[in-house]
């Protein structure tokens, strides 16, 4: 069983490669491409850094892709809601990098700082890890907090209960008699 599983995760992460490889290349090769014939050469060392590190992390992105998809469980559901996209967080990073790449080729060559986002998201998402959508945090952030929705799950959690109740005094009395 194992090495089907390992030949799945295998099939997954090629399949990922086929679809995702042409789409990163073609998006860090467009913006090369316009970054040079768009606004002329690299004028300074530091456009020339923030070019690599933009492509370095849309590879990183890329990679974190591939892993996803090959650690990525299908989820077959009986509703037929669909799958998940697989690729996670990874795929957000490839989104938000590709959004500033481009974003510093046509509106500005300091639209980078717009990556200023990932600390912030990550302290969100840190903080929903640890507190949740309960307890210190019920309310904050859009964190459930609903009143009347606690109230609603209450009452449905008595009725439950109620009819536990019954069913277990009917049991009883069936005992009793028989």
């Amino acid at each position: 069983m194992a090495g089907a599983a390992g030949k799945k995760a295998a099939a997954a992460r090629k399949a990922a490669e086929q679809t995702y490889l042409p789409i990163v290349s073609a998006l860090n090769l467009g913006y090369i491409l316009l970054r040079i014939f768009y606004q002329g050469a690299f004028g300074s060392m530091w456009s020339v850094t923030v070019s690599f590190l933009l492509v370095g992390a849309s590879v990183f992105s890329y990679r974190g892709i591939l892993e996803d998809h090959e650690n990525t469980i299908p989820n077959k559901s009986l509703k037929g809601d669909g799958e998940k996209l697989a690729g996670g967080a990874s795929l957000d990073l490839l989104g938000l990098l590709t959004l500033v790449q481009y974003g510093t080729v046509f509106i500005s060559p300091n639209f980078y700082w717009i990556l200023a986002i990932l600390p912030v998201w990550g302290a969100y998402k840190l903080f929903t890890t640890f507190f949740g959508k309960s307890g210190l945090a019920s309310g904050m952030m859009g964190g459930g907090g609903d009143p009347m929705m606690d109230q609603g799950a209450d009452a449905s959690l008595d009725v439950a209960n109620a009819k536990r109740q019954k069913r277990a005094e009917r049991r009883r009395q069936k005992v009793v008699r028989g």
